[in-house]
């Protein structure tokens, strides 16, 4: 719903002030998505969540719109697999961006640093849901290392994964992957 005419105001988005607008609802609903506390930045609730931010869908929406525009202006009517791989060619490239952006962003940096060199796999996964239970000291690397709570899924992880569970190597082992990237026999 969000994104609803979005070939139509788009463009709109180059500002500061647009963006930003765009921006709370989605840090909202990205949060939720992924059970993330209110902290939680903008950049890693999109990237938990698994959703490129709104204006990079929005610029992606508006050319494929442009794409299929012209190509009626041309009286052409593309087959569905070339506008499905103008789509994807589009999905492509705002997954680049979008990683630039993450590169560069500010806060969130221990979640983006861990999920960014395997953002693709990360987004193309399709299992691996996300929760933290609130408690005093309720922290990810209290969850992770040390809450009580979590000692059997931790000796579980510990017994397939091994001891490190630095961020990186848990986003590995949810990805059926080790020393980010390599696939696990």
């Amino acid at each position: 719903m969000a994104l609803y005419g979005a070939p139509i105001w788009a463009d709109s988005l180059c500002g500061r002030r647009n963006a930003a607008a765009i921006r709370r609802p989605e840090r909202a609903i990205a949060q939720r998505v992924a059970r993330a506390y209110r902290t939680v930045s903008f950049a890693a609730a999109c990237v938990l969540a698994g959703a490129p931010p709104w204006d990079l869908e929005a610029w992606m929406l508006a050319r494929v719109y442009d794409w299929t525009a012209a190509q009626r202006a041309l009286d052409r009517r593309p087959d569905p697999i070339e506008r499905e791989e103008v789509r994807e060619q589009a999905r492509e490239a705002i997954t680049r961006h979008w990683a630039e952006d993450l590169a560069s962003a500010t806060f969130g940096r221990r979640t983006l640093d861990a999920i960014g060199p395997v953002l693709n796999g990360w987004l193309d996964r399709r299992h691996g849901c996300l929760s933290m239970h609130p408690a005093e000291v309720d922290t990810a690397e209290h969850t992770l290392e040390v809450c009580p709570s979590w000692a059997e899924p931790r000796r579980i992880l510990v017994a397939v994964d091994g001891d490190d569970l630095s961020l990186p190597s848990v986003i590995g082992a949810m990805l059926g992957k080790n020393d980010y990237g390599v696939a696990m026999t």
